[in-house]
């Protein structure tokens, strides 16, 4: 896998109505698909709009993804398309997957998806979910981010493990929301290491990383689990302070959770919760799509202009094509189904 120092995603949106007259009405041969000589449509059609959408609420790190991202992709797609991005909102990311899945599989319409928090959400919400995290089209990953824990001023910076698990079970966790991948990841970890069950949590939840950092800010909370790169956009000297990543690497000025001694083998512990950020499309949405749209990421990923952008930001990419990042939905999926019984009484 070929990791590069940035990251940005594109995400997915809506279709336009208004479509040509050839479009709707074929050509003159009768042809359905609008093409004068029966061939395939033109993607992306000259002078249409392609939306790009957000799970989550402005400020985060999926939102300087996708926004980076349509300022990118374009350049390296045919008519150079304009982006217009939108924050899909609500369910920590399963709303705007319940809208992808309904959504037109033309190629107008593409999400940066929350792929570990969409997978829990359909092994323990099933009542709410309307998709199938498999069923998508799974173009191209992006991203492949830890997870990292942030703490407050209020709180003194962790030398070891256990100092850091008596704080977890002593003070209010703030979340990016309920179903959030970071959210299960805490209870998760307990069961995996053995130094906490569920009930000794008291999680305080937020929509979103933007605004679970801006209540950190507000010391509403005073330790919080995220995205570690959304802790590092937040970090500030007398603020924000990353604390941990639960990965093999550390983030920012914060050590990773194999820097110090466990009772417990860490490398092990951190291998099921390297994240992945997929671009994906509706069900359906033709293989010439996919076609030209991934390869207009793998060129946006190399952009000089963007790379120096995100290695600014601290920020990671890791692009993978769609048989690999295919490849990696369904390991997700299979990893996490085996916590299902944790999952399932989280969300009772």
């Amino acid at each position: 896998m070929e990791q590069n120092r940035r990251t940005f995603l594109l995400a997915a949106g809506g279709v336009g109505t208004a479509m040509t007259v050839s479009g709707c009405l074929g050509d003159d041969n009768g042809d359905d698909d609008g093409a004068q000589d029966g061939s395939e449509a033109e993607y992306p059609e000259p002078g249409r709009d392609i939306n790009a959408w957000v799970p989550f609420s402005t400020g985060g790190g999926y939102d300087w993804y996708v926004r980076t991202l349509a300022e990118y992709i374009p350049r390296y797609l045919p008519n150079e398309p304009n982006m217009v991005v939108d924050n899909v909102t609500g369910g920590t990311g399963m709303a705007a997957a319940n809208q992808l899945w309904r959504a037109e599989p033309d190629g107008y319409t593409w999400l940066l998806r929350i792929l570990s928090g969409n997978i829990v959400q359909e092994i323990a919400q099933p009542d709410q979910v309307q998709f199938s995290n498999t069923g998508f089209v799974n173009a191209c990953t992006v991203a492949v981010t830890p997870i990292g824990w942030g703490r407050t001023q209020e709180i003194d910076p962790f030398d070891d493990w256990e100092a850091f698990a008596d704080v977890v079970t002593s003070e209010q966790i703030g979340t990016p929301g309920a179903t959030n991948d970071a959210t299960v990841i805490a209870v998760i970890l307990g069961a995996l290491t053995g130094e906490w069950e569920m009930d000794d949590l008291e999680f305080v939840h937020y929509e979103g990383h933007a605004e679970l950092m801006a209540a950190m800010d507000r010391n509403e909370v005073n330790i919080g689990t995220s995205t570690a790169s959304s802790i590092v956009d937040f970090t500030e000297p007398d603020g924000i302070q990353m604390s941990v990543t639960i990965a093999d690497e550390g983030t920012g000025d914060g050590p990773a959770l194999t820097d110090w001694e466990t009772p417990f083998d860490a490398e092990e512990v951190v291998e099921p919760f390297r994240l992945a950020r997929p671009i994906s499309f509706p069900p359906e949405t033709p293989d010439s799509v996919v076609d030209t749209f991934v390869p207009a990421v793998e060129e946006a990923l190399n952009d000089d202009e963007l790379l120096a952008e995100a290695e600014e930001g601290g920020r990671d990419i890791t692009f993978m094509g769609r048989e690999e990042t295919e490849a990696t939905v369904e390991a997700f999926e299979e990893t996490w189904t085996e916590f299902e019984d944790i999952l399932i009484e989280l969300y009772e």
